[in-house]
């Protein structure tokens, strides 16, 4: 039975995409959000409910990720590397919260099933009810989305994934056009086919994610008016749609706006999650710039989605 080493950080959420790539290239093979949950400084003499916090002094530091490692002769050296190059993020600006660094051999049976333990059918919105393949749930009038996420591209637990589905069920009509950058697991993408778009394109830079949104395409049966393309954010797309949506992180869609602004029909709309509240500010400045006015906003705890649309 192969062994392999599961690594665990606490950090916060703002940081775990760059976390999560710096696992990716030491060799992880899977990375799951194992948890979330509030953390607060049990030394402080303030007496605060977490409902009466101030904005600036909400916790964030409120996820941990679960990477996989092989175990190998250099496994050692390896999570030392790992851990100084995790530590050296605070140089470039990103807080990484604790980033308490810890792990456990496992063997391969309990790697390839301890994470599906945190992913259960799960109704979002009025519409839809997300159900891993190997989990049976009562759908009644909802639709389900059927995923195999493949341990590392969503699962629809997460807020900023929920927040998106919320948007894109409350501004979708049918006969719309529909662009997903960054699919992941195809979760949006398949939802934008159950609310009857028109056509899909689904995008993300990641092989593995292509190819998972692929296989969750086939599994829901609704393949006929979805692409699926490896691609850089917008680049080379040369086609007008109706919604453009991204659930990624602000600082990618700083950059993704000013892409989507000639490719939004006007009247369409710009739906983003993934933003951490501090860099909302800048996110709305943005899309004001580009043309969009703000339509919708979503907020849990720390995170913020927008529903933004085109008026010029």
């Amino acid at each position: 039975m192969s062994q392999w080493m599961e690594v665990k950080i606490q950090t916060r959420y703002e940081s775990a995409d760059a976390i999560g790539d710096i696992f990716y290239r030491n060799g992880a093979d899977g990375l799951v959000f194992e948890e979330l949950e509030i953390t607060l400084d049990k030394d402080s003499t303030v007496q605060w409910d977490y409902s009466d916090l101030p904005i600036s002094e909400k916790p964030v530091e409120c996820v941990s990720l679960v990477a996989y490692l092989p175990i190998d002769d250099n496994i050692f050296e390896k999570l030392e590397d790992i851990r100084v190059t995790i530590e050296n993020l605070r140089d470039y600006g990103i807080n990484i919260g604790t980033g308490e660094l810890s792990y456990k051999p496992v063997d391969e049976a309990d790697w390839q099933n301890n994470w599906k333990e945190y992913f259960k059918p799960l109704k979002i919105g009025d519409s839809f009810l997300i159900r891993p393949i190997w989990e049976e749930a009562q759908s009644g009038t909802r639709k389900v989305i059927t995923l195999d996420p493949g341990m590392a591209f969503g699962t629809g637990s997460h807020t900023t994934t929920q927040q998106a589905l919320i948007l894109l069920e409350k501004y979708m009509s049918d006969d719309m056009s529909v662009i997903d950058v960054g699919c992941g697991s195809g979760i949006l993408a398949i939802a934008a086919a159950y609310l009857g778009a028109e056509s899909i394109l689904a995008l993300d830079n990641d092989e593995q994610a292509v190819a998972m949104t692929k296989s969750n395409i086939l599994h829901n049966k609704i393949h006929d008016n979805i692409t699926i393309l490896e691609n850089n954010l917008l680049e080379g797309i040369d086609f007008t749609t109706d919604i453009i949506i991204a659930n990624i992180t602000a600082p990618i869609l700083l950059n993704l706006i000013p892409q989507s602004t000639p490719l939004t029909k006007f009247g369409g709309y710009f739906i983003c999650a993934g933003i951490i509240e501090e860099y909302e500010y800048e996110i709305q400045e943005m899309l004001l710039d580009n043309g969009f006015k703000i339509m919708d906003r979503l907020q849990e705890k720390d995170w913020v989605a927008i529903a933004a649309r085109k008026v010029r």
